[in-house]
């Protein structure tokens, strides 16, 4: 094996890790070599598992200067002209990625495989420019429908392997327009489309099928209503060695978005939560649930979901309904005047902070969320308070802004990065959903304990977070309980922008922490020298009790003297979350 082949696999692993700062500093060595060594050793192969994988990870700006390398050294294939054009349609450029595809798929007409590939991106493309126009523009949404069936339907002509793609792709667009009380803009048999995949899936030995081969069959027998066989193929779905978190969400998406399952039977509902309940069970899952969303869960009647899931990993019924319930009391912050997501807030309970202020309900954040001081921190300023509203998107009026009266305490990011707050009016819940517990869960352990995490990257709905669970460590042992430090606690949890002021919870779903932050190149805080990956939290109970002793003093912000011996951690060691 090359040096440049042990590169490749270092990104990749990287990559898939959730290590993103380490993975760009590798894929730019690549991406160097690639454009100054004429002798760079990287096979073809090698270029196609970097672009494979930048994709799946979501590295589209990174995917798209790679390919561009590529061009300048003269290393594109066919296949990435495909891979660069749905690059276009995922940054939102759609009509640039269709404009491309069409012409790719003239190109490609003596070869079935690109051909039919070309094809159903285009007919993507226009899916998502229907169900956006849907919300507004139905004229532009009839023609959006019109050219997405069309795409999907000509590319039936391409590679046999890719048939119950497309045909699970036309059933389902199809059944949206229905229900969307459109015509359909010309004749398709749905019902021998839909056996066409039953046929030819029922040809594989169900030990050789693969994630889409069950998918597809799943797909075709919802358009039929067959609620019952559309379980037993997702159950099959799930079941398979190729299951990753990034196909489970593309098929719930699916599920979701475009056959709008929710409109239809409890069974059919059934089918969004047990796929929702499986990713939240997974390594790196992680799923965004609105208000909607949340009420089905809690509708849900577990024992026809376990008889529809016996076989899939799920999470028990009280247990969910606990850590749904936690999202109430975790809301948006957005920037009042642009209504961008700029963090998240945890609502708490005072009387849980300070006999002071019991009975009264109030926001905690980051200090690198909202501040009183944005002047202290020289890159990404936090919003002072006057500039900055919650949303509780989970509650009945989800677009409604709560402004903030006053700041009663804060710590800045060297320090516990927290800001405590009042509001101007009532919020529409009467107490939060978080208990605190004042003892951390041993680390590290075998098994690891685990961190969920809760936040909102999506000033719309929170996100609930299962991404590799484990706990690394803490320092709370050796601080104690009664600490004024700002204790750390150190977990794989991942998280992406905006989750910055979200609740650490542990395993029985008792807050921990306040997520703060997070990095490839973590400083250790277990008193072993070096750096890991690691996102992390300032634990909760050194918080309150930093703030007691303030509110007891009569201050209302920590300083480095306050705390003494306490760590003096820069911005730079830690990037904000």
């Amino acid at each position: 094996m090359t040096r440049l082949d042990t590169e490749v696999e270092k990104f990749v692993a990287q990559a898939r890790g959730g290590m993103r700062k380490a993975a760009g500093e590798t894929l730019k060595d690549l991406n160097r070599r690639l454009l100054e060594e004429e002798e760079d050793e990287l096979s073809n192969n090698d270029l196609q598992i970097v672009v494979t994988t930048s994709m799946q990870e979501r590295y589209l700006a990174e995917a798209e200067t790679f390919l561009e390398s590529m061009n300048i050294a003269d290393r594109l294939s066919r296949k990435n002209r495909i891979d660069m054009a749905q690059i276009s349609i995922e940054a939102g450029r759609h009509s640039a990625g269709i404009a491309m595809l069409d012409i790719l798929a003239n190109e490609f007409i003596e070869d079935p495989e690109l051909f039919a590939e070309a094809k159903g991106i285009a007919g993507r493309a226009h899916k998502d420019l229907f169900l956006s126009a849907l919300k507004g523009n139905r004229i532009a949404a009839r023609q959006h429908l019109k050219q997405s069936l069309r795409k999907y339907d000509e590319g039936r002509a391409g590679a046999p392997n890719k048939q119950n793609w497309l045909i699970g792709n036309l059933l389902a667009v199809s059944t949206r327009a229905r229900i969307e009380d459109f015509d359909l803009p010309f004749d398709l048999d749905l019902e021998a489309l839909a056996d066409v995949v039953e046929n030819s899936t029922g040809k594989i030995p169900e030990e050789e099928r693969g994630f889409y081969d069950w998918s597809s069959l799943a797909e075709a027998r919802i358009s039929r209503k067959d609620w019952s066989g559309a379980a037993d193929a997702v159950s099959g779905m799930l079941d398979t060695d190729d299951t990753d978190v990034f196909k489970l969400n593309s098929t719930l998406r699916q599920f979701k978005s475009v056959w709008a399952l929710s409109r239809f039977s409890d069974e059919a509902r059934l089918l969004v939560t047990g796929l929702e309940r499986n990713i939240l069970a997974q390594a790196n899952g992680e799923v965004l649930m609105d208000a909607s969303d949340i009420a089905r869960q809690r509708q849900t009647n577990e024992d026809d979901l376990q008889a529809q899931f016996s076989n899939a990993l799920l999470r028990g019924r009280g247990w969910m309904m606990d850590f749904l319930s936690i999202g109430n009391s975790v809301v948006s912050v957005v920037d009042r005047h642009s209504g961008a997501a700029r963090g998240t807030c945890c609502i708490m309970n005072g009387g849980d902070i300070s006999p002071q202020l019991k009975g009264k309900l109030l926001g905690l954040t980051n200090d690198h969320v909202i501040s009183e001081h944005p002047e202290e921190y020289e890159t990404l300023r936090p919003m002072r308070p006057k500039d900055a509203t919650v949303r509780f998107t989970l509650s009945d009026d989800p677009k409604r802004d709560y402004a903030i009266e006053a700041v009663l305490w804060s710590s800045p990011f060297r320090l516990h990065d927290a800001c405590l707050f009042t509001f101007k009016d009532d919020l529409p819940i009467e107490k939060s959903n978080f208990e605190i517990i004042d003892y951390l869960p041993p680390a590290p352990s075998c098994p690891p304990a685990e961190v969920f995490v809760i936040s909102h990257p999506n000033p719309d709905e929170p996100s609930f977070s299962f991404q590799n669970t484990d706990l690394l460590m803490h320092d709370g042992d050796h601080r104690g309980s009664d600490t004024l430090r700002p204790g750390r606690i150190h977990y794989k949890t991942g998280t992406i922008k905006g989750s910055s002021g979200g609740v650490a919870l542990n395993a029985t779903l008792k807050m921990i922490g306040l997520h703060h932050a997070g990095s490839d190149e973590m400083e250790r805080i277990d008193g072993e020298p070096g750096h890991h990956a690691a996102n992390e939290a300032i634990w909760i109970v050194a918080i309150v009790n930093a703030i007691r002793q303030s509110l007891n003093d009569g201050q209302t912000r920590a300083t480095a003297s306050d705390q003494i011996g306490s760590d003096n951690f820069t911005n730079s060691q830690r990037a904000l979350s």
